[in-house]
């Protein structure tokens, strides 16, 4: 007997052959797991290939956790011509459903899709949902072909796509309000809003993964490419047709690139994980429906939060890392009200990355250690740079004289608007000259030469080397690096999200970092230090008796109330398959866990009290440090938010009042001593739905 084997007949004879045939399918999906394997196969095989699969019933198959396991098979491996025919006689309608949910359906190249379309006649559900699927495919494969035609034509070289870019986010997006969805020019899809962080991610894709220059950037040659391509734009000099036509492409070629994206993630992804989704190919015509789902608020929550970190930013700014000489250092060469800006926002984000994720230092894979405080101060005093140089002026120009946008940038570029200041629509320096300026402005501690090796790792830390093979496609990192010079986008910098950005940077990007877990372990002990403050009883990382429970995170006693957390960090999803692989794997997968933890404490209550009581009330939580799928219950276990949990322990649910007039508030008032009244607040959603009211309110007046 194969591994699965073995636990299922341990299952089966002391729960029964049904509940067994439940119970393997989350071992199979939620347990971590060792054991050998015959060459050639993985875990997936190795469990399908298992002997209790022939006592599947249909109603096995409509659960969640067998529908899942079965996509398994599909997405790791190619799945038996004759269990596919077991599976497809068995329930015909959820087999098509697990190989949505396997995620291969925009890859028809697949190992697996060779078998499935094998039995492609025999079954009529599975006949047109595979028509359908080709025919997306098709559809998705015509945007491509003339997106890759338009690349072929013009052969734009990275820095010919950054310029055009410029252009491009001058005229379209600078001029659009903030958070307000776009029209672009000839956008495919009308029907789909499109966001600015469409445009600025399908604008990053494009730059990596252009052409390389054909000659060595200089600074000889640079400034003839910059008058080449940008002079007849901003000033009407030399503007022919060739120059127009190929402007004209480049925004066909970013709106083909938006709506290859947007095929991505709400047809292909939106086809595979979600199940009111439904296409169908019939008679030549494609059909869509798609139910309704429950507005989640999940924009204005995270509106919320950043708030609550902007003003913990500016509640504390006159402590750690700021000082009356830092600040006369910094205003020789900066404005002063910049600096208090990045400066607040500096230490909310170091806040958040400290008591969210635990991070207090910043190691990336190379063990280099960036200083975090100046990390983070270099690319917010860009952000005010660029925000008070370059969009603002621009956007008061714009608006007074109600100029064509490129003739606003040739106003501020040939009329010394402010001197010494290059309005192009990119900056660029050398990479040495950059590093030096900064390094000198803003770096206080240390001899000319540490500060230049510090501020030289800060850029590193912030650019995508465009010469390297390797590089990522991470819309975090905002600076490009081509041939020594680092080159800026200022209207993306200026309002780019730096908060989501550095999580996503770090715990994305970088997410096997050697420090990950002594930071997952600096979060359950902040957290326990948080519940220890308001006197209760408080376990962290307790280790049961029994090995199979596995370590529980925290453990909250007060008087007879009982909370048991499973604490997990993860990054902020950006697209629909992100969010469903982590409500759907590492949600589900907690709650499995914690169905245990749980038990093994119900079970084993006088070790965490000496004290007794006729009931006690016991609650499970899944505390994540995202908001996807938030106040959701999986099983009878409730999910939250880190942050909802820090703001209540903290006594800061009612932070917002500090944005009717600015002025600070005494929270004394607001803190809760008594866990059951604590869990009650959670519980019924209190925080949220006044946050929501005023944060509403706040909105309102600032349209």
């Amino acid at each position: 007997m194969n591994y699965y084997e073995q636990i299922f007949d341990n299952l089966s004879q002391t729960l029964g052959e049904n509940q067994a045939l439940d119970d393997i399918a989350k071992i199979f999906l939620f347990r971590n797991t060792k054991f050998s394997m015959p060459e050639n196969l993985n875990k997936t095989d190795v469990f399908f290939q298992s002997n209790f699969i022939q006592y599947l019933q249909q109603s096995h198959l409509q659960t969640d956790d067998w529908q899942s396991a079965l996509s398994q098979y599909f997405r790791f491996g190619k799945i038996d011509n004759d269990l596919l025919e077991f599976f497809l006689n068995l329930d015909e309608e959820n087999t098509i459903f697990a190989i949505r949910l396997s995620g291969i359906i925009n890859n028809l190249e697949h190992l697996s899709w060779q078998n499935i379309k094998h039995h492609q006649k025999n079954y009529s559900k599975l006949d047109e949902f595979i028509q359908t699927v080709e025919y997306l495919n098709n559809q998705y494969q015509e945007i491509r072909n003339k997106y890759l035609e338009i690349k072929k034509k013009w052969q734009w070289t990275h820095l010919d796509s950054i310029l055009l870019g410029g252009l491009y986010l001058y005229e379209f997006v600078l001029t659009q309000k903030e958070y307000v969805d776009i029209v672009i020019p000839y956008q495919i899809d009308t029907n789909t809003p499109i966001k600015q962080e469409y445009i600025f991610n399908a604008l990053h894709k494009i730059i990596v993964n252009s052409y390389k220059n054909r000659k060595l950037l200089t600074d000889k040659n640079l400034r003839p490419t910059l008058d080449k391509k940008l002079s007849p734009f901003l000033y009407g000099e030399n503007l022919n047709e060739f120059k127009i036509k190929e402007y004209q492409d480049f925004q066909i070629f970013i709106a083909f690139r938006i709506e290859l994206d947007l095929f991505e993630d709400f047809v292909f992804n939106k086809f595979s994980y979600s199940k009111t989704t439904k296409y169908t190919f019939r008679n030549g015509n494609l059909n869509h429906q798609s139910g309704k789902q429950e507005y989640d608020f999940y924009s204005e929550k995270s509106g919320i939060l950043w708030l609550y970190w902007k003003w913990r930013g500016i509640k504390d700014f006159d402590r750690s890392n700021f000082s009356k000489d830092k600040f006369e250092y910094w205003a020789k060469s900066n404005d002063p009200m910049w600096i208090t800006e990045a400066f607040a926002d500096t230490h909310s984000a170091r806040l958040l990355l400290k008591e969210v994720y635990g991070i207090e230092k910043i190691i990336l894979n190379d063990n280099q250690e960036y200083d975090i405080f100046y990390t983070l101060f270099t690319i917010y005093m860009q952000q005010q740079y660029y925000k008070n140089v370059f969009i603002e002026p621009f956007l008061m120009l714009y608006h007074l004289r109600k100029f064509h946008p490129f003739k606003i940038l040739g106003v501020m570029t040939m009329g010394n608007f402010l001197v010494n200041t290059n309005f192009y629509p990119i900056i660029t320096g050398t990479k040495g000259n950059k590093a030096k300026n900064m390094s000198q402005s803003w770096i206080v501690e240390g001899s000319n030469r540490s500060k230049m090796k510090q501020m030289t790792a800060i850029l590193d830390f912030w650019t995508v080397n465009l010469n390297d093979n390797n590089k990522d496609g991470y819309v975090e990192k905002p600076f490009y690096e081509l041939d020594g010079r680092i080159i800026q986008l200022p209207q993306r910098i200026g309002q780019q999200n730096i908060y989501g950005g550095i999580v996503n940077y770090l715990r994305k990007l970088y997410k096997n970092r050697d420090t990950l877990k002594d930071e997952t372990s600096s979060m359950e002990k902040s957290l326990a230090e948080l519940f220890t403050q308001k006197q209760f009883k408080v376990f962290c990382q307790y280790m049961p008796n029994d090995n199979t429970v596995g370590e529980i995170d925290l453990i909250v006693v007060d008087n007879q109330t009982v909370l048991i957390i499973e604490l997990k960090s993860t990054f902020l999803k950006t697209n629909l398959k992100e969010a469903y692989q982590y409500q759907n794997f590492t949600l589900k997968k907690a709650s499995y866990q914690l169905d245990r933890k749980l038990k093994y404490i119900q079970d084993n209550y006088q070790e965490f009290t000496d004290k007794s009581f006729d009931k006690i009330k016991f609650y499970s939580w899944i505390v994540d440090t995202t908001l996807e799928a938030d106040h959701e219950r999986f099983n009878q276990h409730l999910k939250i938010s880190l942050e909802e949990l820090i703001i209540y322990l903290k006594g800061h649910q009612n932070f917002m009042d500090f944005y009717k007039n600015f002025d600070d508030f005494d929270t004394k008032n607001d803190e809760i001593n008594n866990l059951q009244v604590l869990i009650d607040k959670i519980e019924n959603n209190h925080f949220w739905e006044n946050s929501l009211q005023k944060y509403q309110k706040l909105q309102e007046i600032g349209e």
